[in-house]
């Protein structure tokens, strides 16, 4: 038997078959709309063809925001169109299947128990970079949600109290440097202090990995900002391994290798050297497994 999974994102929206061996038969994807109504009529439109193919038993919905597992609804989300939705009730209505809703981090992090990098860990720490910034905590092989579900929003700790204003209400907030939609800005603002370089002349933020110079880079600006807030995270709970995931992930996995083998015992070294090894294909997000 097969469940179908549906990740909502800030900027689209992923679908696919998995079976119980954790393999994703069939994907598809949608971009995400600019209204409720339209986001989810766009899911099941997609979800539509691969429920009447595969005869899935159930879904499984991650959405960024806020979320209350137990009624199914997304309580607020930042950078998606819906403020107090029922958003389990109206799919499962659509597609006439049970329907289970969770903050994707959450999910992201389940995934990493089962069938990831993670599946011998008991305690796990994510950090999810994307349109926005989320992060999931794992305590003796249980999610940790809270009180208010709330638990594991790592994109919203203050690193600037005078920095820009941010939709949770704080100010500086972690998302707004090392999300992608924050390092497009950063490029964008970059581009508009040297407006002589190659991705000036071509209007082009689409390749700017490939036009910009050197010195206008966004992951050198990333590489600063992300990389010593989540050995903070480590350090405060006491990571023996930290690993960086994501497109941008390799300059970040240097610099966290050399915290972690500096501040490393010489069995932690080996631990850490030891579970390089055992990386996942699909692992995505900072991954740190704690003692």
């Amino acid at each position: 038997m097969s469940v179908l999974g549906i990740d909502i994102g800030g900027t689209g929206v992923k679908l696919g078959i998995v079976d119980d061996d954790h393999r994703v038969i069939e994907a598809v994807s949608v971009p995400t709309g600019d209204t409720a109504d339209g986001l989810i009529a766009d899911i099941v439109r997609a979800a539509t063809p691969l429920c009447e193919a595969h005869h899935p038993r159930a879904v499984g919905i991650g959405c960024a925001g806020r979320i209350h597992p137990p009624s199914g609804t997304v309580l607020r989300a930042g950078n998606l169109p819906f403020q107090n939705e029922p958003l389990a009730e109206r799919i499962g209505a659509a597609l006439s299947l049970p329907v289970k809703l969770e903050n994707d981090a959450n999910c992201a992090m389940l995934a990493e128990m089962t069938a990831g990098a993670c599946t011998d860990c008991r305690d796990a720490l994510m950090v999810t970079l994307g349109t926005g910034v989320g992060g999931a905590i794992v305590i003796d092989g249980k999610l940790y949600s809270g009180h208010n579900f709330r638990a594991g929003e790592l994109g919203h700790f203050v690193i600037d109290r005078n920095g820009p204003p941010c939709v949770c209400g704080l100010r500086g907030c972690f998302e707004h440097y090392a999300s992608a939609t924050a390092l497009i800005k950063l490029a964008a603002q970059a581009v508009a202090a040297h407006p002589t370089s190659r991705v000036k002349r071509q209007n082009d933020f689409r390749d700017r990995r490939r036009g910009m110079p050197r010195r206008l880079r966004g992951p050198r600006r990333l590489r600063r900002t992300t990389c010593p807030r989540s050995e903070q995270l480590c350090e405060n709970l006491h990571a023996r391994m930290h690993r960086p995931r994501g497109r941008y992930r390799k300059r970040g996995r240097r610099a966290s290798r050399a915290h972690c083998a500096a501040s490393a015992s010489r069995s932690e070294r080996a631990y850490f050297a030891a579970s390089r090894q055992r990386r996942h294909p699909r692992s995505r997000g900072i991954m740190a497994v704690i003692s």
